[in-house]
């Protein structure tokens, strides 16, 4: 039983996906150093907050990481990291993804297996992909979706693999909340 309130969604809406395109471009132009590529400097990152444990890419991240502000973390070369939480309800896992997230992306690739779901497509000339899981036997979603100009796709591709493989859900979360 939770000791715990019931976490309240964190991260993006879907209107900040619809929005997808347009933060985007508020970030810096201009593509990732050569040291970006190496995919050195890759460290484990857990949020309690956002209930979710990831291998986060130090060397891309665009300034300082504000962990106060996991929301949008802009990455180098116009390319940014969303993070999310957010409880179910009744809501089925392919329904909030669509909604929450794909609003506006034109999707080209989409599987789900067990207890996650993978998506990708583009929006505008960005490529976006993400991964859903979800934790306490499907109450809640864990997302990260990341976009990226598709002329940083030799750099981003690799980066795209290794997050997806790496989000899991976090058992200090679980363990609160489930």
């Amino acid at each position: 039983m939770p000791t715990d309130p019931a976490p309240r969604s964190r991260g993006f809406t879907a209107q900040a996906a619809a929005c997808l395109t347009t933060l985007l471009l508020a970030f810096t132009a201009g593509a990732p150093p050569a040291e970006a590529q190496s995919q050195s400097d890759w460290r484990r990152f857990t949020s309690p907050d956002l209930g979710l444990s990831i291998s986060m890419p130090y060397h891309l991240i665009d300034g300082e990481l504000d962990e106060d502000s996991l929301d949008t973390i802009p990455l180098r070369g116009r390319a940014a990291l969303y993070l999310n939480m957010s409880p179910l309800g009744d809501e089925r896992l392919e329904t909030f993804v669509k909604r929450a997230v794909l609003n506006g992306i034109d999707v080209t690739y989409q599987r789900k297996k067990g207890n996650w779901i993978a998506y990708s497509g583009f929006a505008g000339d960005e490529i976006v992909y993400g991964r859903t899981v979800l934790s306490c036997g499907g109450r809640y979603a864990h997302s990260f979706v990341i976009a990226y100009p598709a002329a940083l796709r030799p750099t981003y591709d690799p980066v795209v693999t290794r997050l997806s493989h790496s989000l899991r859900p976090d058992p200090s979360f679980e363990a609160r909340n489930c």
